[in-house]
């Protein structure tokens, strides 16, 4: 998000304008990781979600809860 709002003000407050070229970014980034034919270790942190069942998983954190949800299977190039 810094990347994407570099020449904004210090008190600008992203929106859905900014939040959908984040996602673009990290899916692009994800994907050559994911493509690549080196290994690579990723280290983070993970949030918990309540699926409708009731259970709860675990996600990896990256981007919006919902961006999240799926980080695990992006294939796209």
């Amino acid at each position: 998000m810094n990347h994407l709002t570099k020449d904004k003000e210090d008190t600008f407050k992203p929106g859905w304008d900014e939040y959908m070229p984040q996602g673009q970014l990290l899916t692009k980034f994800l994907s050559g990781i994911q493509h690549s034919p080196q290994n690579h270790i990723c280290i983070g942190t993970h949030i918990e979600a309540e699926l409708e069942d009731g259970k709860l998983k675990v996600f990896p954190l990256c981007g919006t809860r919902n961006y999240s949800r799926g980080v695990g299977s992006i294939s796209i190039i």
